[in-house]
């Protein structure tokens, strides 16, 4: 199998500043060869994916994209061979589905270079690469047992694990829940080109609202500062008498709280 090939980007442009997450790398990392194909289709069906295969050609020359696309799929469906993935992808690229495109490629390249020949395969290396100049990957993090994680309203997985996402660059919304913890929401930036990664750890409730309670202690002190300060001023019956009554309530309010 070839080595893992890690090249910058052609001409890239400066990257714009990531937020949400950690930029890991601006580089992008060709797929390497990880298995051989092997030819088990019968022949039969072999004919009428090429008969499938011939059609979907004639669409895409004549610019039938969807008609073209559709007929390709027909035919991997039978004869899962990766020359009709190779046709896949352009054919994706065109019709601006850039995600789908690069999973088409990447699968092609994982192959090898024997089964679409050598022309081909440096074709979907440079493809891939354009493609991924647009695109950015994001590695989720997340040790917290049973959590929940989102991407742009898609479950992404549930924890724990460590997995990749191939994403358009720009902006995604990543959130997570689990009971009897607080949900995250959480709006990051992905430019595009990027190998980025992010972690999520969620809070207990009870911690939220140990956090919440002394919060609101520090504003209500002060009343209670005031109040004493006006009483040994010797402010006069009504003074003490409305000190006393805001000290009451405050008292109240805290023992609600903490009960």
């Amino acid at each position: 199998m070839a080595a893992q090939e890690k090249l910058d980007l052609p001409d890239a442009k400066p990257k714009a500043n990531a937020q949400g997450v950690t930029v890991v790398t601006q580089n992008i990392v060709l797929p390497t060869q990880t298995q051989n194909y092997e030819d088990v289709t019968p022949k039969a069906e072999a004919e009428k994916a090429r008969a499938l295969f011939t059609e979907a050609n004639a669409k895409f020359e004549d610019r039938q994209l969807p008609e073209a696309l559709e007929l390709y799929q027909q035919a991997y469906a039978m004869w899962p061979h990766p020359r009709i993935l190779f046709n896949m992808g352009v054919t994706m690229a065109m019709m601006s589905r850039p995600l789908e495109a690069a999973n088409m490629f990447k699968i092609v390249l994982e192959y090898g270079p024997d089964p679409v020949e050598m022309h081909r395969y440096k074709e979907a290396q440079e493809k891939y690469l354009e493609l991924m100049g647009t695109l950015s990957v994001l590695t989720m993090k997340c040790t917290q047992e049973g959590t929940k994680i989102y991407v742009d309203g898609g479950l992404l997985a549930m924890c724990p694990f460590q997995k990749s996402v191939t994403l358009t660059g720009g902006r995604h919304l990543v959130t997570a829940n689990q009971d009897g913890f607080i949900p995250l929401s959480e709006d990051i930036f992905l430019p595009p080109g990027v190998v980025a990664e992010k972690s999520v750890q969620l809070n207990k409730f009870e911690q939220g609202i140990r956090y919440k309670t002394v919060e609101r202690y520090s504003m209500k002190w002060p009343i209670i500062g005031a109040v004493a300060a006006a009483v040994l001023m010797g402010s006069g019956g009504y003074m003490m008498y409305s000190g006393r009554a805001q000290i009451d309530e405050l008292q109240a309010e805290i023992e609600g709280i903490v009960a």
